[in-house]
């Protein structure tokens, strides 16, 4: 899968990049802070995916790629532990799933891939 990766946070994209980096069937497209840098990327590359941080500073950003990019899979990383309705809120904002940013990297990893997969 080829990811990109969106976070206000630079220190969180950096985290993030390396703890996929040693996955060989995921491979890091790029590290951006906002959606419009993210589409600026997805001209020039053909992401499979989007990891993005829900708090994220951008408005509707989840329907703008998706009107672009309709079959790019976004997956949102939350980091604060999902309760019950975790999954339908970030069905409602649009986004393909979601993963835990507090989660071991071999749960992220697993989840992140379960999601990818996912029709």
């Amino acid at each position: 899968m080829k990811l990109l990766i969106i976070d206000s946070d630079p220190m969180a994209l950096k985290s993030l990049e390396m703890m996929l980096a040693e996955e060989k069937d995921i491979t890091i497209l790029g590290l951006v802070g906002d959606v419009i840098e993210a589409l600026d990327l997805c001209h020039d590359n053909e992401p499979t995916g989007m990891l993005m941080a829900i708090c994220t500073n951008n408005i509707n950003g989840i329907n703008l790629i998706k009107a672009y990019y309709p079959d790019v899979k976004i997956i949102l990383s939350i980091n604060f532990p999902a309760n019950p309705d975790t999954e339908k809120q970030v069905l409602r904002l649009g986004a393909d799933g979601y993963i835990e940013k507090t989660d071991d990297v071999v749960t992220m990893v697993k989840n992140l891939r379960k999601l990818m997969l996912k029709n």
